[in-house]
């Protein structure tokens, strides 16, 4: 600013009386919805209106819009009963990268943190000055990623929580002396005195066009924010005296990410006319009427705000410029200090710059962008341009080499990692997309099992750090380099599976430990297309008509019909303990849902028990305590005393058991804690013990009475059908219970239940 202009600016901004009054003024009749004002530039007065009103919605540069964009459309979830740790965050990415996208990026749990970590840092502004690589090898998604991530901002500069501002000049022609051109004049002289009627009327046609004209309105080629136009020195001062929410106001004057209000300087363009502007008119207020703020919605398609350039783009370095406006701007003011003229760059200040793969053309074009980068500072002609750019990039781990060695610039670089997907749930949502819901074709946990032995291919065999977490592999359906436990932590689970001490442990790392286990995972492998070759391929051999995918199919697939460079990929053994895995968790599925926890009729058959083994086999006895009628049958006696010692107890086992149990009812139970102490049967420290030691182990054990039951076995193939009805009334709840509850937990058809039950017994699983 002219030193000898400050005392001017210093009268309008100061905070007196008179300043309070004119504030006043501009906040008259103005409009209070900001989408009333569409696309249609509108007065500092309402810019001035709206400041007032939503401040923070303003107030916000290219980084606060990229960040507040990603929250529009990201939620938090609440932490998981099963998350790996209370501080590993959990995010609800589908609005930003899946719904309404023609491609839809499924980002698993991994990444997610990482991009989440980098959004945040944005938001808060303390790494402007930066480019952001999104580095991973070829088909892990990075195009898609960046191309839906560009839409989806696009997207919200178009709604209201996502308007931008940017200045228009809206150049007052009468108070600015402007005086059209007299040619005109002179030909109308000249086609009076020549008597040419014809010529004559054009011209009084154009005369009328010429007198209309009182604004001319020149929109800032660099996407200045309106805020920018008001001196640097005077901008908290009038933020201090427009906004009146004090915590609003303390915010935007302490927070980092409102620094640029105060330290940046508008583009030389819009300087230029504010001076030449203030030679004219000697007043500020009457300079501002003439600033106009218009919503600036970016446009990829015609590079507002966005633009992506690929490989094979052209570098253009040419500067931009527009005869007509420049000549315009030459009229009014009447000489050539103002110079419409521009840079590509400008289209993108305040805006995003995006580089997709850093080769052919890119390379160039990556490396003219340092010093812009560094310093914010580019020319064009002999002008200074000033750009605040989001830039963004993808790269392939060896395209590193091209700035490897620029040290100056490596310190601007934020490498993101963007590795293969390391999340089989993500896996699976993306073959599930590619084709359609084919789920329903396959066995319960088989498309997790083949969609786990794709992720091995992409880990890290050492895992020292979560070796050194587990100590000792205490699961024997894991795999030694614990691949398996590793692929349930970036699905973001505990299994419940593991002992006590080792959840705590995995429960007490926080994000950053579980991102270090991770570091080397995702950049090798089989590719994001590659496994939809093979899932295809899969499909086609052991696709059968009314027959499920089984495990025993995708083991099959990996182990005898993929081409050795792929087989290659897989660690050792590894289908041996996916088929192990899958045996266990099914396993546990199917005791999940046959285990029953009912107090009472676990009462019923402690107390059935302790009076049957007082009596002989094929006796007919009646309770004292449950009043039930029933035979004294071996087989009962076997299954209640399984869940105590197990099914693969022998005989002489588990006629010690039952005749401890006798000894001690006869001595104990009854003849002192009832006779003598009037207790009742549930009141025994026999019973008690029992209760608890049963419950305890009818989970686990819960299969137990069942495997070696051929009853049990052709009831469950009966289920369904007219024979099913014969067997007795236990039974027949026991199996309606069992399939219930795997349709209902784990999402299983009555067929898929009960093939599955089948598989468990068949293969003795317990």
């Amino acid at each position: 600013m002219k030193g000898k202009d400050k005392n001017d600016f210093k009268k309008f901004f100061d905070k007196t009386s008179e300043a309070s009054d004119k504030i006043e003024d501009l906040l008259k009749n103005l409009r209070d919805d900001l989408t009333d004002y569409s696309k249609v530039p509108f007065t500092f007065n309402d810019f001035i209106f709206q400041l007032n009103r939503r401040p923070e919605t303003i107030l916000r540069d290219v980084y606060q819009i990229f960040s507040d964009m990603v929250w529009h459309y990201v939620k938090r979830l609440p932490p998981d009963k099963n998350a790996t740790s209370s501080t590993l965050l959990r995010y609800d990415m589908r609005k930003l990268f899946v719904e309404n996208t023609e491609n839809p990026f499924y980002a698993d749990l991994i990444f997610s943190a990482r991009f989440m970590e980098m959004v945040y840092s944005i938001g808060k502004g303390v790494q402007t000055n930066r480019i952001y690589l999104f580095e991973g090898p070829p088909g892990s998604g990075k195009s898609t990623f960046l191309n839906n991530l560009l839409n989806k901002l696009e997207e919200y500069t178009h709604i209201p929580e996502g308007i931008m501002l940017k200045t228009v000049w809206h150049l007052d022609l009468e108070k600015l002396s402007y005086q059209n051109s007299d040619f005109w004049q002179n030909i109308y002289q000249i086609a009076q005195k020549s008597n040419n009627q014809q010529i004559v009327d054009l011209i009084n046609e154009q005369k009328g066009t010429l007198k209309s004209e009182k604004f001319f309105d020149i929109s800032c080629p660099y996407n200045d924010h309106p805020i920018l136009q008001i001196p640097k020195e005077y901008r908290k001062q009038f933020l201090d005296t427009v906004i009146d929410n004090k915590s609003v106001k303390k915010k935007i004057f302490e927070e980092k990410k409102y620094n640029w209000i105060f330290k940046q300087e508008p583009c030389h363009f819009c300087s230029s006319v504010y001076d030449q502007l203030y030679d004219i008119l000697k007043d500020p207020s009457e300079i501002m009427k003439m600033i106009y703020a218009k919503i600036f919605s970016f446009s990829r398609k015609f590079g507002r705000g966005i633009s992506i350039y690929n490989p094979g783009d052209e570098v253009c370095v040419n500067p931009k410029q527009n005869i007509q406006i420049q000549n315009k701007i030459h009229e009014i003011f009447r000489n050539d200090e103002v110079k419409y003229i521009f840079s590509p760059m400008a289209y993108t200040n305040n805006g995003v710059y995006s580089i997709m793969d850093l080769k052919e053309n890119n390379i160039p074009r990556f490396k003219n962008l340092h010093s812009i980068i560094s310093d914010g500072v580019h020319k064009v002609d002999v002008r200074e341009e000033r750009i605040n750019t989001l830039f963004i990039g993808l790269i392939n781990p060896e395209d590193k080499k091209h700035f490897a060695g620029i040290k100056s610039f490596q310190d601007r670089i934020v490498s993101v990692q963007m590795p293969y997907v390391l999340d089989y749930k993500t896996v699976k949502k993306i073959i599930k997309y590619r084709f359609g819901n084919i789920e329903r074709l396959f066995m319960p946990e088989v498309l997790n099992s083949f969609c786990k032995i794709i992720i091995s291919t992409r880990l890290d065999k050492t895992n020292s750090v979560l070796k050194g977490w587990i100590v000792g592999n205490k699961y024997n359906f894991l795999d030694d380099n614990l691949l398996l436990l590793k692929m349930e932590i970036f699905s973001g689970n505990v299994p419940n599976w593991l002992s006590e001490k080792d959840k705590n442990i995995l429960a007490s790392k926080d994000i950053n430990e579980i991102k270090s286990i991770s570091k080397n995972d995702g950049l090798f492998g089989i590719s994001g297309r590659q496994m939809l070759s093979l899932f295809n391929k899969f499909m086609s051999k052991y696709s059968q008509k009314h027959k499920l995918f089984t495990i025993d199919n995708v083991i099959d697939f990996f182990e005898k019909d993929i081409e050795n460079e792929t087989k290659h990929m897989i660690p050792q053994n590894f289908t041996k303990f996916i088929l192990n895995y899958y045996n266990h968790i099914i396993l546990q599925q199917v005791k999940e849902a046959i285990y029953y926890y009912n107090r009472e009729q676990i009462s019923r058959d402690i107390m059935n028990y302790l009076c049957a083994i007082n009596f002989e086999i094929g006796q007919e006895i009646k309770c004292p305590y449950t009043n039930d009628k029933f035979i004294v049958e071996e087989e009962k006696l076997k299954n209640f005393e399984a869940i105590f010692i197990g099914a693969v107890s022998n005989e002489n086992e588990r006629l010690a058991f039952r005749n401890k149990q006798l000894k001690e009812y006869i001595s104990t139970t009854l003849a002192q804690e009832i006779k003598v102490h009037d207790k009742k049967i549930t009141q025994t420290s026999q019973f008690r013990r029992l209760f608890i030691d049963y419950t305890s182990n009818l989970k686990q054990n819960a299969l137990i009475p069942f495997l070696d039951n051929q009853n049990f076995r052709q009831a469950v193939i009966d289920f369904g059908t007219k024979n099913f009805e014969k067997y007795d009334s236990r039974l027949k709840n026991d199996i309606h219970r069992l399939i219930k509850n795997l349709k209902h937990r784990y999402r299983y058809t009555t067929s898929s239940a009960i093939d599955t039950v089948l598989y468990v017994i068949d293969n003795k699983l317990h």
